[in-house]
């Protein structure tokens, strides 16, 4: 998988498909390829690794950026680690989770 970004910025009123991310091994330009889109460089890229993600693996939980699934939960994540509040990190919910816990020394359960 060959990934390419683009910076877009398309005339309408949201700023939420500025970057556009395509595999550059299976773009060919028809209707139907894949084409990730989003408002960061990174979520465009995790849009396209979705879309792969659910042709493969159908069962799999999709892994959307933490700051627009959670943000609270993503709030003070960058509160406890005193960096900025901005949506331009690839971190999944389940990642801040397991970054919060690793910091405060939580066991991981044993995988059964």
């Amino acid at each position: 998988m060959k990934i390419i970004t683009n910076f877009d910025f398309p005339p309408i009123g949201t700023r939420d498909m500025d970057w556009s991310a395509i595999d550059d091994s299976t773009y060919g330009g028809e209707p139907n390829d894949r084409i990730g889109y989003g408002p960061t460089r990174e979520s465009a890229i995790l849009d396209l690794i979705n879309q792969f993600a659910d042709d493969l693996f159908p069962d799999m939980p999709s892994y959307d950026l933490c700051s627009a699934v959670n943000p609270d939960l993503w709030s003070a994540y960058c509160a406890l680690k005193n960096r900025p509040n901005d949506q331009s990190f690839v971190w999944s919910e389940a990642d801040v989770v397991q970054a919060i816990d690793e910091m405060y020394n939580v066991p991981t359960p044993a995988k059964v």
